[in-house]
């Protein structure tokens, strides 16, 4: 169950944004961030060595590969990573859900692609142009799209990069289960709208 936190202690955790930021970690390492948003342990964020320009665009998607089509977010941003020919243009990053850490992920990207399973979006998928809103996800350690970029402003104090919503419809997120037969489809067709958002010049 996710931990929620006062508006108060919120508050003071982007306080210590502002001042201090936050470590940037590699899958694997042991990581220790204290205060209300505090982790510790392995944290599975795929990210290497942090260049001094960031990449102009990013691919963020988050899920489980053990947990059915909630693959489906992962299976996207890897099949686009193996099929990069933008030399150096495109930062990919996967993670299993989102978090406030990731809101530094989004400074200095020109535009951003976030992917994720959904069980209501209608299939085969669905794209959404995303704006920074608080809602109830930002108390947590899971955040909604729409709040992670209202973390960027509250942080940043400008509007985020222009980001993009990736919904892949799914059916069924059992434990131990691989990604259904239908859900395998819809990710296809979701594959070819990624790619040609990557060679985009713009939104």
């Amino acid at each position: 169950m996710a931990a929620e936190f006062s508006h108060c202690e919120q508050s003071e955790a982007i306080h210590d944004f502002q001042q201090h930021g936050l470590p940037r970690c590699a899958r694997g390492d042991d990581v220790s961030v204290q205060g209300p948003y505090a982790v510790s342990g392995q944290v599975r964020g795929v990210r290497s060595d942090v260049p001094k320009q960031p990449a102009p665009l990013l691919v963020l998607a988050w899920g489980n590969l053990s947990r059915g089509d909630d693959a489906l977010g992962p299976l996207c941003l890897a099949a686009l990573r193996e099929q990069d020919s933008l030399q150096g243009q495109v930062a990919f990053l996967e993670d299993y859900q989102l978090q406030i850490e990731h809101a530094l992920d989004l400074i200095g990207r020109q535009r951003v692609l976030l992917i994720d399973a959904s069980l209501s979006c209608a299939a085969p998928f669905e794209v959404t142009a995303l704006r920074a809103a608080r809602d109830a996800s930002h108390t947590t350690h899971a955040l909604s799209p729409q709040a992670l970029l209202q973390v960027f402003q509250d942080l940043q104090g400008e509007p985020p990069p222009p980001c993009t919503l990736l919904a892949i419809r799914g059916e069924a997120f059992e434990l131990g289960e691989r990604p259904g037969a239908s859900a395998l489809v819809h990710l296809q067709s979701a594959l070819q709208w990624a790619r040609r958002w990557l060679h985009a010049d713009g939104d």
